[in-house]
């Protein structure tokens, strides 16, 4: 019967030995799955924030680029309007003149 027991105690131990280094292995195996899904997730920031770096860039030098074409175009027209006002403004001021005469 001791001879029983203690072949059961050693089967116990040993199934205990098992379990702890299954155990040990498993929180192994759970940190290094950890580790590389922080790594891969530094790894996505760190390029997300490339993408939106760039796109940055991209759209402020379109920006820069269109409002650059409108401050040139409103010049060209504020020029056009001038040159136009004084090459005209007496036949302005007569139409005017008349206009208020007629009525």
């Amino acid at each position: 019967m001791d001879t029983m027991i203690r072949k059961l105690t050693e089967i116990e131990e040993t199934a205990n030995r098992i379990m702890d280094g299954a155990a040990a292995q498993k929180k192994q195996l759970s940190e290094g799955h950890e580790r590389l899904v922080r790594e891969f997730d530094e790894e996505i920031d760190k390029e997300t924030n490339k993408t939106v770096s760039a796109l940055r860039e991209e759209l402020h030098a379109s920006m820069k680029g269109e409002l650059d074409q409108l401050r040139r175009e409103s010049e060209d027209e504020l020029n056009f309007i001038r040159r136009e006002y004084s090459e005209h403004r007496e036949d302005y001021a007569q139409e005017i003149f008349e206009t208020i005469i007629r009525k």
